[in-house]
């Protein structure tokens, strides 16, 4: 019996992919990289990324958007007519500004082990809120704990 392999696919060749298909207006399913977003979200887990149709963005949405020539998912923290700030959730200083038109689609669910994750519950969005604003102190207690940090 033949076993097969994962693949490893360059990010900027899977990601011009992914936003293929979301300019087709279809969703994509791939599992997380990185650690950018934990605790919220962690490595392996599946996500779908849906096109930005009949989607109002709010404070705490998760979206996939391309900045300095990459891809990132990363929660937006604050928006305004043109621009959206982003940051991700384990980023401990690290704040990207970006042209609204260079969200690529909206992180619209999420599993880990078979099992929905929330992501946009009040409880979930107050508590992202929270560790998005205790930013100091986990940097105070990643220097005093010697953790490496996210810029």
């Amino acid at each position: 019996m033949s076993r097969t392999l994962p693949k490893t696919i360059k990010n900027d060749i899977f990601f011009e992919h992914v936003q293929e298909y979301i300019d087709a207006g279809k969703e994509v399913v791939f599992s997380v990289r990185g650690s950018s977003m934990s605790p919220f979200l962690e490595e392996q887990d599946l996500i779908t990324v849906k096109p930005l149709v009949n989607i109002t963005l709010k404070i705490g949405h998760i979206v996939l958007a391309y900045f300095k020539n990459g891809y990132i998912l990363h929660r937006i923290i604050h928006l305004d007519k043109h621009y959206v700030v982003l940051a991700g959730d384990a980023n401990l200083a690290q704040i990207e500004k970006i042209d609204r038109k260079e969200i690529i689609g909206f992180l619209s669910e999420a599993t880990r082990n078979d099992k929905q994750i929330p992501l946009y519950t009040r409880k979930v969005l107050y508590l992202a809120k929270v560790w998005y604003h205790i930013r100091p102190l986990r940097r105070v207690w990643a220097k005093l704990f010697k953790r490496k940090i996210n810029p």
